[in-house]
């Protein structure tokens, strides 16, 4: 799990500008936003997992998982977007809501084992 979060986060560092005066409406609530990322990282799993043998079928069902959750949550990707980028110009913030993510998913994962 580690090896996927480390460098989407270091993705996301390196792309984002300095949004951090955007308005609070263009922020996903923060405990939205960590069952967001929650999922985000189920979606990314599983496509990483099918993606070796099924790559064109595997793309096509990332887009799809991800117009899913942005429909589930009722959000935008800009939304999803300008929410990554003002955390990652608040670090310890960040750092605080992907600490709740991974212990949320490792609940999940102790819940199926």
């Amino acid at each position: 799990m580690k090896k996927i979060l480390f460098p989407l986060i270091i993705l996301l560092f390196s792309c984002s500008e300095n949004k951090s005066q955007l308005n609070s409406s263009d922020i996903i609530e923060r405990k939205s936003f960590i069952r967001i990322l929650e999922e985000v990282h189920l979606i990314e799993a599983e496509y990483q997992l099918t993606k070796i043998n099924l790559k064109e079928k595997s793309g096509n069902k990332l887009i799809n998982d991800y117009t899913k959750l942005y429909s589930k949550f009722k959000i935008t990707e800009l939304q999803f977007e300008n929410t990554m980028n003002y955390y990652s110009n608040h670090s310890e913030e960040l750092e605080g809501i992907y600490d709740e993510v991974l212990n949320n998913l490792k609940k999940r994962q102790s819940v199926l084992n």
